[in-house]
């Protein structure tokens, strides 16, 4: 198992690198070649650490018990209970051996089309008199724009430039859902999501159970829209307006009055929170720049507990902006917090990692809450 973890931790650090280049300029070829080179060395060696995980699965339950229980095996205990829930769904060696050659052309290089291609759109759109051509992240902003003139016309050129695509998307979904069923029919998955269920730790009925009480809550959600149109004084409120702001302001928050707001709300709750975060900031951690090609969207990349994680985030000066900083600083303070596990320990389920970056953004949150000198800036908020 120490030996297995050594591997893995190298294979992590390795391919990690050439996804945060491809992350941060999805037009460059070169790193697009340097992912796909990893890429394959990796599924080469993963290969040859097949046999570990199913000579494991071929244990039976009292064996299994036995592993599971050993003093020596302690620190791996969490990681053999996760595997062991796997057990029933693994095929032969040949037949993973197939699906591991086939990993890196499969639904994974199908969703990495997508994020490539759809980072490198620009779409044109009219703001004022002026026609700007922009990226998706840039258009996206200007649907929390205080003008629903701004709104509209900023939905409209996103819908025109996806619709131009639309063949291309429609394939890339469809394909992509006809891979992930053949692969849960093939290992025998009882129901459509139990892959995702078993990365994630959580049961069947936790998620059912969520999902009842989202549904039985959708009119909380009415309610919330209904006051909001009534507030802007908007009938019927459309898609566009679902971001509008109910405080028309055109500030721009400077990065490092974001910073600010960020550092004092993590240091307001815990002073090892706040100098966690801070080393972010005085180490170059975080990748902000809004660039040409860039990926979208904001992540916090967590490696290993022997680097410290990589953020990267898509800044612009809004409140939300901040509050999305705040987020992925969540997951890297949680990173960082986490590197006194051993590697297969490391690497959190969704459940528990969105919990993290939730904290820190809602300690952003009711710091500029409190800081509020009005009820028109706190209802805003």
């Amino acid at each position: 198992l120490i030996d297995y973890e050594v591997i893995w931790e190298k294979l992590y650090k390795v391919g990690d690198y050439p996804s945060l280049l491809v992350s941060s300029d999805t037009s460059n070829e070169a790193f697009k070649s340097l992912d796909k080179k990893i890429e394959t060395k990796i599924t080469e060696i993963r290969n040859h650490l097949l046999f570990f995980e199913l000579e494991l699965f071929e244990l039976d339950e009292a064996e299994w018990d036995n592993l599971v229980s050993h003093p020596k095996l302690a620190d791996f205990r969490h990681f053999l209970l996760a595997l062991r829930q796997w057990k029933p769904y693994h095929l032969s060696f040949l037949e993973e051996r197939v699906l591991n050659e086939k990993a890196p052309t499969s639904s994974g290089a199908l969703g990495n089309i997508f994020q490539n291609f759809i980072s490198g759109m620009t779409f044109k759109v009219k703001v004022g008199k002026e026609t700007k051509t922009m990226s998706e992240t840039e258009l996206l902003n200007l649907l929390h724009h205080h003008s629903r003139g701004v709104r509209k016309t900023a939905a409209d050129a996103f819908s025109a430039g996806l619709t131009r695509e639309s063949g291309l998307f429609t394939d890339l979904y469809n394909y992509s859902i006809q891979d992930y069923a053949v692969e849960n029919k093939l290992r025998g998955h009882k129901y459509p999501e139990e892959r995702r269920n078993l990365s994630n730790e959580i049961t069947k009925e936790s998620v059912e159970s969520l999902v009842k009480a989202s549904a039985e809550g959708m009119h909380l959600a009415a309610r919330y829209y209904a006051l909001k149109g009534k507030i802007l004084g908007i009938s019927p409120l459309h898609e566009y307006d679902r971001y509008a702001s109910l405080k028309a302001t055109k500030r721009v928050v400077p990065y490092q009055e974001a910073k600010k707001i960020v550092l004092d709300a993590y240091y307001g709750f815990s002073k090892k929170m706040g100098m966690v975060v801070e080393e972010f900031y005085k180490n170059n951690w975080i990748d902000a720049k809004i660039r040409k090609g860039k990926r979208g969207g904001a992540f916090c990349s967590s490696p290993s507990p022997r680097l410290h994680p990589y953020v990267l985030t898509n800044f612009q000066g809004s409140p939300r902006d901040v509050m999305t900083e705040a987020h992925e600083l969540g997951h890297g303070a949680h990173g960082m917090l986490a590197r006194g596990q051993h590697f297969l320990d490391y690497n959190t389920p969704l459940t528990t990692a969105e919990t993290a970056s939730v904290f820190g953004e809602m300690l952003v949150f009711e710091s500029l809450k409190n800081q509020a000198s009005s009820d028109e800036e706190r209802l805003s908020l």
